[in-house]
């Protein structure tokens, strides 16, 4: 079995600052959240008198990019800061528990290198970007919600980015649910009674599972009994994400 660990790299523009990502993958198995660990490393000019900070940033984008640039001072999205720690100067009192991959990223750079890590919140939603039509050009920002590890030199966690001094890489927050090996069928009853029709309708519906992945096929047993004086024309299905 392979033993390999995959690091996510990423330079700033002045070349002067980067950070080794552990995963950009982030799960919650509504247990626990992974954490967002990594390294960062300085040139050893800037140590002196600088800050570093990472940040992690929630955009909830709910309207087309192209709308930003048709209305001036009109914005279709919203952000939201997370987590924020100071990496550099380092909290002595706090120190970090290193992780195998962080202990071999700081033998590699030494004293430049400067590990970090914290853990995002259960309550805050999961990474959805929402498809486009078919026919349309893909969007640079698509519609949905997304998350971005901002790592920056500043004299403080407010202070203004430099594009030349700081690195925005993207993450996914993701769920993993876990079916449980015992469960059965997934059965849900409904009982419609009319006001102006004797009798009620009754439909029970039956799913294979309660938990269904992306692209798999959900097929549903549906049962149907009206003893009532109306007619029922059609039933609508509706997957709704929540």
């Amino acid at each position: 079995m392979s033993t390999k660990h995959s690091v996510y790299k990423k330079n700033s523009a002045s070349n002067k600052l980067a950070v080794y990502l552990c995963a950009r993958d982030i799960f919650d198995d509504l247990k626990a959240v992974d954490p967002v660990e990594g390294v960062v490393t300085l040139e050893r000019g800037l140590l002196s008198d600088s800050k570093v900070f990472a940040r992690v940033r929630c955009t909830f984008r709910y309207g087309e990019q192209a709308l930003d640039d048709m209305l001036a001072g009109v914005t279709f999205f919203k952000e939201f800061f997370i987590e924020t720690v100071q990496v550099y100067p380092v909290d002595k009192f706090n120190p970090i528990e290193l992780t195998e991959v962080q202990n071999r990223l700081l033998q590699r750079f030494g004293d430049a290198g400067f590990p970090f890590r914290f853990k995002l919140p259960h309550d805050i939603p999961v990474s959805v970007a929402l498809q486009s039509e078919p026919n349309s050009l893909p969007e640079e920002q698509p519609r949905g919600i997304e998350y971005m590890l901002q790592v920056f030199i500043g004299s403080s966690p407010n202070a203004n980015l430099s594009k030349r001094n700081s690195i925005s890489l993207g993450i996914r927050r993701l769920t993993l649910a876990t079916p449980d090996p015992t469960s059965g069928p997934y059965t849900r009853d409904l009982v419609k009674v009319f006001h102006f029709h004797s009798g009620e309708l009754r439909v029970k519906a039956v799913l294979p599972k309660e938990i269904f992945y992306h692209g798999e096929t959900i097929s549903i047993d549906l049962c149907v009994d009206n003893p009532s004086s109306n007619t029922v024309r059609r039933i609508k299905f509706q997957v709704s994400w929540k």
